[in-house]
């Protein structure tokens, strides 16, 4: 999901972190995936191989939260990435 980048950041309430490695850590090290669906999300295609997208998501329990995500298509199809 993440390109593999020293650069790829994931944020939440508690920690940014920075780095593929990083990420795949806490991912990992995690109990369980949290429950969230997405009410809404907004995409704008920035150029026919990078697409930037803001997501209103609910928690299991009913907590709103956004998400926003730049994707860039690659050699292994679309991933999370930090550049332009």
């Amino acid at each position: 999901m993440f390109e593999p980048s020293n650069h790829t950041l994931r944020a939440d309430a508690n920690a940014i972190l920075e780095g593929y490695t990083a990420i795949g850590e806490f991912r990992a090290a995690r109990p369980d995936r949290p429950t969230r669906r997405i009410a809404r999300v907004w995409t704008r295609v920035l150029a026919d191989d990078l697409v930037y997208s803001t997501a209103e998501v609910r928690s299991g329990a009913g907590a709103a939260g956004l998400q926003t995500q730049l994707w860039r298509r690659t050699d292994r199809g679309w991933q999370i990435t930090p550049r332009t």
